[in-house]
């Protein structure tokens, strides 16, 4: 995929995501002109970079979006929901197609066929296509009245070499009806003449609107003069490549004669392999426009020698026919270069699914700021570095050591300085607000809402807190679930709400906040709320848990029973729940992320689901334990305090130990036992780690307490991979690797 291509569809789906927005607020609001007219905006943007490409259905399609807007915005036509789910649809479409380019760089099969089929609906709301005014961006226009104007093209003569590509610019002049070439006055000498030297001017014939010619050509006014012309008496309101009037055919012919010329012309190898490949360019772009021509060679492939290059250019001029009767009143259906396709049955594209996880950016805009402190910081690294070596040297000189160890310890803490706030500087190029992800659920609401005939109106508050690209992009899915659970499960029909004495229109609310090291994610609704009866009954039918257990835990525990897999109240299996898979996904993927799922709910009142993740994937910190010689980490914001408990406070109930903490009980779990180990004989205190996991307190007894260290912590890769009970590994200062423990795993085997 080109660098101009991989901007289009990363600027394209910002637009998208714009677009979408809009139009659901609008969908909210009908009367906001403000949103219409960003809708109108971001869809024009998306109709005008595409144009820069050979996608005829893709520019096709949202053309007729765009025309449709443009008529709400006239007033012509009323915004309703079936035009909302239109508009909808052809969005999803475009995103489609986006990620068609990003994969393969071309539109996926049957894109023909589904841009006609949807624009053709598009246009059926503003009176069909017979009504739609010229297309833009593409040789052939629909056949209607216009206006006619000759368009004086004089590109300056370095327009190569700005970027500029007047012939692009020339072919694809909207309603464009014919091509002719303006000539200098004094044509340059062969021996100095260089092809990288825009020579030539061309004179274009168009019936699309002044404003149409000014908007296509703004970008080189002052390289263009636009002449009304009157319109001809008997001229074919419409040119195909297959079916071109007599202007159109002279200029497509005298083109490749040009090309013939400018083939066979070169005899200085410095100019030969340039105007050999500027010639196949155009032939390309000729034969584009020719798709009854087989030229049996691949134009935009390999260079090409002159004699298949001229044997080529004799075959376009072959397959250039004189052009057939056209019926003088414009027929009311729409030409198109591919007619071969016009038999097919329309092909009609349903909403795409809104459900499904978005791709993951390439891509991370930061701020300049932040890019100026690391180049700052990096500076500052690499003098810090510059002086390694005359330590070295001033080693050899200094007899004592106590001198030197004092100056390298000085240089190490300058190190560690830099070091730390590279750190901190490079954490802050990844973080992206979370408003990113939240923003993308506003269409998942409002789909399963409709589809389920409940109101609800989605609120986000926090949008602007910063996580790590990743965590961010990795929160979609889980939100994903949360979101269809609550609209599933927790919010009532309206009817109920009414007799409730509620609004029928419930409220989910959607607020990220950041606290200490971590990002919170919570998800809100005033619905029903959680049946805590009906969660313990299935929770022991299911054997999540036994008797005794459920006896012993505290209201707040057994809510977090919802988490357990294969746990569901809802007693029909649909298409949205019902399966009992939805919060344990959930709970596995936060885990996954270290992580932490909390459940609170109220009944009659509502449920708030709260997510809490690091703020950053790359560099966690661990708090180090030791068992049996050997060092274990624990993410340190799962830890709760440290103790060395007295032996004889700890009791055994049944196949458990436990032991009171500030008129808390809580279970211990000896590591030791966990990793299959003996245990210490005759010990009288026992060093205890109490962590939080899913809202739980329990006591960790391990041998030895050590630091906190800041790792990176990798996943376990190879043979060990499949390895249970561990997050990844890290490696420590002196070398050797430090374990890092999935303790919700672990806890979850032990205490099962």
């Amino acid at each position: 995929m080109s660098a101009l291509l991989a901007q289009f569809v990363t600027e394209g789906r910002d637009l998208l995501e714009q677009a979408s927005s809009a139009l659901l607020e609008l969908e909210r609001n009908p009367g906001d002109t403000t949103r219409l007219d960003a809708l109108f905006r971001a869809v024009h943007t998306i109709k005008g970079a595409s144009g820069l490409f050979e996608f005829l259905p893709f520019t096709r399609t949202v053309h007729a979006g765009e025309d449709l807007m443009d008529a709400i915005r006239a007033g012509d036509v009323a915004f309703t929901p079936e035009i909302a789910d239109l508009i909808l649809e052809m969005l999803d479409r475009v995103s489609g197609w986006l990620d068609d380019l990003a994969d393969t760089g071309a539109l996926g099969p049957g894109a023909e066929a589904q841009g006609d089929s949807l624009s053709a609906r598009l246009r059926e709301r503003i009176g069909g296509a017979e009504e739609a005014p010229v297309e833009a961006n593409t040789a052939v226009g629909t056949c209607v009245e216009a206006s006619w104007h000759r368009v004086l093209y004089r590109p300056h003569e370095a327009a190569f070499f700005s970027g500029g590509d007047p012939l692009r610019m020339a072919l694809s002049t909207p309603a464009l009806r014919s091509v002719g070439l303006l000539m200098p006055e004094t044509a340059p000498a062969l021996e100095s003449y260089d092809p990288f030297l825009v020579a030539v001017g061309m004179e274009l014939l168009s019936s699309a609107p002044f404003a149409a010619l000014e908007e296509h050509f703004r970008y080189v006014s002052d390289q263009v003069e636009i002449l009304a012309e009157p319109a001809p008496q008997s001229a074919p309101p419409q040119h195909c490549a297959a079916n071109m009037g007599d202007e159109m055919l002279e200029a497509a012919q005298a083109l490749i004669t040009s090309q013939q010329r400018l083939i066979a012309c070169p005899e200085h190898e410095e100019i030969r392999a340039p105007s050999l490949a500027s010639a196949q360019q155009v032939l390309a772009r000729v034969a584009a426009h020719l798709p009854d021509a087989r030229t049996g060679h691949d134009l935009g492939g390999a260079p090409l020698e002159a004699d298949a290059l001229d044997a080529i250019a004799a075959q376009l001029l072959q397959s250039l026919t004189p052009p057939q009767a056209v019926p003088s009143a414009p027929e009311a259906g729409v030409s198109s270069l591919n007619e071969t396709n016009a038999s097919e049955d329309p092909v009609t594209e349903g909403p795409a699914n809104t459900e499904a996880g978005p791709r993951k950016s390439a891509v991370l805009r930061v701020d300049a700021e932040r890019i100026d402190q690391l180049m700052n910081l990096t500076g500052e690294l690499i003098v810090a570095k510059n002086a390694m070596p005359f330590l070295a040297r001033k080693a050899e000189e200094i007899e004592g050591a106590r001198e030197l160890l004092r100056e390298i310890k000085t240089q190490y803490d300058m190190l560690n300085r830099i070091t730390e706030e590279l750190q901190s500087a490079v954490m802050q190029i990844r973080m992206v607000p979370v408003g990113s992800v939240l923003g993308r659920f506003n269409r998942l609401v409002r789909d399963l809402s409709r589809k389920l005939g409940k109101q609800i109106d989605l609120q986000t508050t926090g949008e602007e807190t910063e996580a790590d690209k990743t965590v961010v992009e990795e929160l979609a899915d889980p939100l994903v679930h949360l979101i269809r659970n609550s609209i599933d499960h927790g919010f009532e029909p309206p009817q109920d709400r009414r007799a409730a004495g509620k609004p029928e229109v419930g409220t989910l609310h959607l607020h990220a906040y950041q606290r200490d090291d971590s990002v919170v994610i919570e998800v809100a609704d005033d619905g029903r709320g959680i049946d805590l009866v009906r969660v313990k009954a299935k929770a022991l039918e299911r054997g999540v848990v036994d008797v005794d257990t459920l006896e012993r835990m505290s209201d707040e525990a057994a809510l977090q029973l919802i988490l357990a897999p294969g746990l569901s109240t809802k007693e029909e299996i649909s298409d949205l729940s019902g399966r009992g898979v939805g919060m344990d996904v959930v709970a596995s993927m936060v885990r996954r992320l270290g992580g932490a799922v909390m459940v609170e709910s109220t009944p009659g009142a509502g449920t708030t689901v709260r997510i809490t993740l690091p703020l950053s994937m790359a560099v966690q910190r661990l708090m180090m334990i030791e068992v049996d010689r050997n060092l274990f980490g624990i993410p340190i914001d799962t830890v709760v305090e440290s103790q060395k408990i007295p032996a004889a406070r700890i009791r055994r109930h049944r196949d458990s130990e436990m032991f009171v903490l500030r008129d808390r009980m809580i279970p211990l779990v000896r590591l030791r036992s966990i990793f299959g180990l003996p245990g210490v004989p005759g010990e009288e205190t026992v060093n205890v780690m109490v962590v939080n996991v899913d809202g739980s307190e329990i006591g960790l007894a391990v041998d030895r307490f050590h630091p906190g260290v800041d790792t990176i912590v990798k996943p376990m890769s190879g043979l060990l991979a499949q390895a249970s009970g561990y997050a990844g590994t890290a490696l420590l200062g002196d070398g050797s690797v430090l374990l890092a423990l999935d303790l919700p795993e672990i806890l979850e085997c032990h205490l099962n």
